[in-house]
């Protein structure tokens, strides 16, 4: 109980450090590099905590969810290997007493892009979890009545969040920065920096109700036979 505990723990400050971490400009390229030490802090630690993961990927039958998973896994995994040496390489505060100073210009564009990606993946990869989360959390809510009162306004709830997350994603135009279309990132900076966080907020619980729903279309349950 207290390992799981310390997992959901672990889970809940990286998704509140995601949000945050996309507005580097905004809270500061100190802070920033900051916030990017602990996240991998946590990802090395999400890392331990899950190592049962690890052994069980050579066994066992691979459905297609299992297939979706593992994929989305694996690019998360090395999306943040390409995000820390990046982040080292342009490191303006942390990280200047690295010998590797010259290749700062493949790296900044390295950096954008397996940042967004990264954002991506590791909203997919939260709602692939969000099932056994979300059978506890409607487990105390139907001790309470809250559920079968409720189920409309929850429903409602998810796609407001979710068509706003649409909108969010164009207006912030992270697919063209996925793509590489744009090389530049650009901040207004009087826009207040909730307003910001709030948006990528929403963003990424769009793309967490998108890999919970993958999961109840496509099961992921390991078979060894």
């Amino acid at each position: 109980m207290k390992k799981k505990r310390v997992k959901l723990y672990v889970d809940i400050c990286m998704a509140i450090m995601l949000p945050v971490l996309m507005a580097y400009k905004l809270i500061g390229e100190t802070i920033h590099e900051w916030c990017g030490i602990g996240m991998f802090l946590l990802l090395f630690m999400h890392h331990i905590l899950n190592c049962g993961w690890h052994r069980t990927l050579i066994k066992g039958k691979y459905t297609k969810g299992r297939m979706i998973s593992a994929f989305v896994n694996i690019l998360l995994l090395i999306d943040m290997l390409l995000l820390m040496w990046s982040g080292m390489v342009l490191s303006q505060h942390v990280f200047t007493f690295l010998p590797f100073r010259g290749m700062q210009s493949s790296a900044r564009i390295v950096h954008l892009t397996a940042s967004y990606w990264g954002f991506v993946c590791m909203a997919v990869h939260m709602g692939f979890h969000g099932r056994f989360l979300s059978k506890q959390f409607c487990r105390k809510l139907s001790d309470t009545g809250f559920l079968s009162k409720h189920k409309i306004l929850i429903g409602c709830s998810v796609a407001i969040v979710s068509l706003y997350g649409i909108y969010a994603f164009n207006k912030r135009q992270i697919l063209e920065y996925m793509l590489l279309r744009m090389q530049y990132v650009f901040f207004d900076f009087e826009e207040p920096v909730i307003f910001f966080i709030a948006d990528y907020t929403v963003i990424m619980l769009l793309f967490v109700f998108a890999g919970y729903y993958i999961t109840r279309l496509c099961p992921r349950k390991i078979s060894h036979k």
